[in-house]
């Protein structure tokens, strides 16, 4: 009598969980047979995009159609390894922040690749809309690691207008590490073509 192996499973970030049932016995997986591939296909199919201008219209679009019309993105934050990929360990590694008006929104970008949005407060200094095109987060984390960031665990980059305690601002990707001083910090403007420390930059960021 032919064995039944019927396969069920649930893609995660980089695993397949495999459920075998129905079966007098377990089939020979040996090299080259369907189980690696499918594994394999699970991974990459699960794979988090790259934070830049297109995920960000992705996210636009979602916001306009479930919240309001209106919505402008003004805060990118994230998690990401120290490749500058978000890192699919933390459960929602991407967050958008939108305003329309006076009222916030966040929108997430869990690590199986669903967004889900709730009302929220504004942050406090993100005031700014983003332009429609910048720098993509990988794009500014090298030009931030040429300047001199070397922080090599988990990232916190945030994409937002920055304003210096005298009035100056810009608006680009921040990185620090928890309590770098402000040399240490390096801005790179969202065109890209800034590039420096926020003490020689801004002096200092208004909180």
């Amino acid at each position: 009598m032919r064995t039944s192996v019927r396969v069920v499973y649930r893609l995660l970030p980089a695993v397949a969980v495999l459920v075998l049932c129905q079966q007098s016995s377990l089939p020979n997986f040996g090299q080259g047979s369907l189980l690696p591939a499918l594994i394999s296909s699970a991974a990459a199919a699960t794979t988090l995009p790259a934070i830049d201008a297109g995920l960000a219209a992705r996210a636009s679009d979602q916001a306009h159609k479930d919240w309001n019309p209106d919505a402008e993105l003004i805060q990118i934050t994230a998690t990401t390894t120290k490749d500058g990929a978000p890192d699919d360990s933390v459960s929602t590694p991407i967050t958008f922040f939108f305003r329309a008006g006076s009222t916030g929104y966040q929108m997430t970008f869990s690590h199986y690749g669903d967004m889900l949005g709730v009302q929220a407060l504004l942050p406090s200094q993100a005031i700014e809309a983003l332009p429609i095109q910048f720098i993509s987060l990988k794009d500014a984390l090298a030009l931030a690691r040429a300047k001199g960031f070397s922080q090599t665990g988990p990232l916190h980059p945030v994409l937002q207008s920055f304003v210096s305690t005298d009035g100056q601002r810009r608006i680009g990707w921040l990185f620090a590490a928890p309590g770098d001083p402000l040399d240490k910090q390096i801005f790179v403007g969202a065109d890209g073509h800034q590039v420096d420390s926020v003490q020689r930059l801004f002096g200092s960021l208004r909180q």
